[in-house]
């Protein structure tokens, strides 16, 4: 390739970045790096090790997620302004779990939720808790129990008001 060649191409390629919004400071924007996380720093920021790292760095990251993060858990993160010395995590891996039907596009006969210490559904002013000592929390502004057959309430004590 000659001089002229390679100057052309840089042109276009700075027209490109340009273009596309990118600068030529910032570069190419930064792909997805998964990181193992490794603890916390003073501050209470994750310490995590990009992977392919030599080193073994432990990098200070910002955390994006609401995702429950331990240590050993790894991460999917990006970088502020593509600067690979600052991390943000932007969610935590995990496995699949996949609901078979019975047909594509099919309701599922059953759903399962699972969660290790609570489960909350929430709207508004109203929320349903489900805890790992099988307590279960219905609060609401109203609450209102409708039933074609019999509507039952059993426990080992009932109380009303």
């Amino acid at each position: 390739m000659s001089a002229r060649e390679t100057l052309d191409e840089r042109a276009r390629d700075a027209a490109h970045r340009s273009e596309s919004g990118l600068s030529e400071a910032h570069g190419a924007l930064p792909s997805t790096r998964l990181a193992s996380v490794v603890g916390l720093d003073s501050s209470g920021r994750l310490l995590v090790v990009l992977e392919g790292d030599a080193l073994q760095r432990a990098l200070p990251a910002l955390c994006a997620t609401e995702d429950e993060i331990s240590p050993k858990d790894t991460v999917a993160v990006t970088f502020v302004q593509a600067d690979e010395a600052r991390p943000v995590v932007i969610g935590k891996l995990r496995t699949p779990r996949f609901v078979e039907t019975s047909e594509a596009g099919a309701k599922a006969d059953d759903v399962v939720l699972e969660a290790g210490r609570q489960l909350v559904l929430r709207c508004g002013k109203s929320s349903l808790i489900l805890t790992r000592a099988g307590k279960l929390l219905l609060r609401g502004a109203y609450v209102s129990t409708h039933s074609s057959g019999v509507n039952r309430i059993k426990g080992a004590s009932v109380q009303i008001n």
